[in-house]
């Protein structure tokens, strides 16, 4: 997930070798780590074979967990232009993904997408009411002074 405070991609959920890692960020404006080149890009990195990192860097990335593996996908997380996100699965079998697997996961990225932009939607609405109702408190107690004073 991008985090624009920070300019940070969290990865706020990694399995490797079915179990679940801790989260952990990187500078989203990186362009060393396949996350940070796909978000930046707003484009799909596709890997079959490790080798073929090197159509995007000039040094083979090394891991940011685990042992490196074969078949990569990066997609990028978008909606209304702007990415928000970047979701990967990864293989240690080269040539892992067929057509079909991708375009599930493409469907599944734009699915993603939308729920993350609605939870992030849904979290400024709670931060606005809360504000509203700190105000709204605050005038209450002006009001309330007002009328004690002479």
């Amino acid at each position: 997930m991008h985090r624009p405070l920070t300019n940070e991609i969290e990865f706020v959920f990694w399995l490797e070798d079915q179990q679940a890692e801790s989260s952990f960020t990187i500078a989203a404006n990186d362009g060393k780590a396949p996350a940070s080149l796909c978000f930046m890009r707003g484009a799909e990195i596709i890997v079959n074979q490790y080798a073929e990192f090197a159509r995007y860097f000039t040094a083979l990335p090394q891991p940011l967990c685990g042992k490196p593996v074969e078949s990569v996908v990066y997609i990028p997380l978008m909606l209304n232009q702007q990415v928000v996100g970047v979701f990967s699965v990864q293989s240690p079998k080269t040539f892992a993904y067929s057509a079909s697997q991708l375009n599930l996961l493409r469907t599944l990225s734009s699915s993603i997408a939308i729920a993350v932009v609605n939870a992030d939607t849904f979290t400024r609405l709670q931060q606005t009411q809360q504000q509203l109702v700190t105000q709204e408190k605050m005038a209450s107690l002006g009001g309330l002074v007002a009328g004690v004073a002479p």
